[in-house]
């Protein structure tokens, strides 16, 4: 499970963490060894008044309740 913001193009994003190669101390994602599928949810914010303190809170919320479920390492 990965939880982030990015405001890269998300094919950027998951490239690099897909490919990365430790060249400069960044081994991408970790999972990427051990799964053959992913799922992949995308929530956009498209509200321009959104500061990043607000996107930051956002995902905190979102990580509190997926471990609340359970389904955290």
């Amino acid at each position: 499970m990965y939880v982030g913001v990015t405001k890269q193009a998300l094919r950027s994003r998951l490239r690099f963490g897909w490919k990365a190669s430790g060249r400069g101390g960044y081994y991408g994602y970790r999972f990427r060894h051990h799964v053959k599928e992913i799922s992949l949810w995308v929530w956009y914010a498209a509200e321009p008044s959104l500061s990043d303190q607000d996107l930051e809170t956002i995902e905190a919320e979102v990580v509190h309740l997926v471990r609340l479920s359970g389904q955290w390492p």
